[in-house]
């Protein structure tokens, strides 16, 4: 599953009643829900396995879970049941993987790099090389039984684990800016 910026949050941008309001996506290291249904973001309920993912800030998780380690994502738009929680925008519902009885696991890379990037119209009219843009992101995940053959959960049916990690080395430098100065005649007047 590849998101821009690997923001399952994001994601929600294709629902009917969800605008982008650029937040998240690019932003590494926290989820901000976008706009649903006309209200803000912060009056989003976010619940992460049943457990509220708001922040003191509002509705963004500051420690987002990767999308290797997500099962389930449901979205409550409107009319949507008591346990949702006090929403008033969105209701949104992120379930992680868990363990099964025999081991899964994966291993995952996503490039993204300016070599792949048209170079835009302004640097272009000024004869400026594309930037430097670089998001790599390396992945793994493992899940399966916790066992001791002949000892401890020989059935592989009470105890369980999964493990997800993504690290994200990524290079992404402040863009550059245009002023438009007075030059020296229309100082003079």
């Amino acid at each position: 599953l590849m998101a821009r910026g690997r923001d399952v949050i994001a994601m929600l941008q294709i629902l009917p009643g969800v605008v982008n309001d650029n937040t998240g996506a690019d932003v590494l290291g926290t989820f901000t829900p976008p706009t649903a249904d006309g209200m803000r973001p912060n009056y989003s309920a976010l619940t992460i396995d049943g457990i509220s993912g708001n922040g003191s800030t509002g509705a963004s998780a500051n420690s987002p879970i990767n999308l290797g380690a997500i099962s389930e994502v449901k979205v409550f738009a409107n009319s949507y049941p008591a346990e949702i929680g006090p929403s008033v925008s969105a209701g949104i519902l992120i379930a992680t993987k868990s363990g099964t009885q025999q081991f899964h696991g994966g291993v995952y890379y996503y490039n993204r790099n300016e070599a792949f990037n048209a170079n835009n119209f302004f640097n272009n009219r000024q004869g400026i090389l594309r930037q430097r843009y670089r998001y790599n992101t390396v992945g793994e995940n493992l899940g399966g039984p916790i066992y001791i053959p002949g000892h401890f959960n020989t059935s592989r049916q009470k105890l369980f684990f999964f493990f997800s990690q993504e690290i994200d080395p990524n290079q992404t430098p402040i863009a550059l800016s245009n002023f438009t100065v007075p030059t020296a005649l229309e100082r003079q007047g």
